[in-house]
């Protein structure tokens, strides 16, 4: 049976730091989710004294908050990996991190592509929408958790080797 040594102090720290950082982040998101729901119809009763309002702009809201709803729940495991000092949560915040700049920016071009001057404001939709996002741009969470990661994976390397 092969014994691994400990971790080194630096890493375990960045890995702590890391997670709990995560983990707030997911908390402010869940908040984030909960205040998109609550402010479906507010959103709505705006958009209909509208002279044209957009048809599926409840269900585009409700949509919005269940993929904010995924990526929170993916901040969250990867949290509690990172909290264990696994790997795997390392590589699951960069994933979750990308993934929600993919889709932060598509969205964002689906609103340029879609807002018309006769039509609802669809940018007010998906910012509205996307209020957890917004709370983790607020924070810069992914710009601390980017270096916080380069940091990790360079006292790990890259492609990661088991601690010495």
């Amino acid at each position: 049976m092969d014994a691994q040594a400990p971790m080194p102090k630096r890493l375990r720290i960045i890995f702590r730091v890391l997670a709990a950082l995560t983990l707030l982040e997911g908390l402010a998101g869940l908040y984030g989710v909960a205040l998109d729901i609550f402010m479906v119809p507010f959103v709505m009763e705006y958009t209909h004294k509208m002279e044209h309002s957009y048809v599926h702009s409840m269900l585009l809201l409700f949509l919005m908050a269940a993929i904010n709803l995924v990526f929170e729940a993916l901040l969250f495991v990867a949290g509690t990996f990172l909290w264990k000092l696994q790997r795997k949560g390392l590589f699951l915040l960069v994933c979750t991190l990308l993934g929600e700049i993919a889709y932060f920016m598509g969205a964002l071009l689906l609103s340029i592509h879609l807002d018309r001057p006769h039509s609802v404001n669809f940018a007010l939709l998906v910012g509205t929408g996307n209020i957890a996002l917004g709370l983790q741009m607020l924070t810069a969470f992914p710009v601390a958790a980017g270096v916080l990661i380069f940091l990790a994976y360079r006292y790990l390397g890259i492609p990661a080797r088991p601690w010495p």
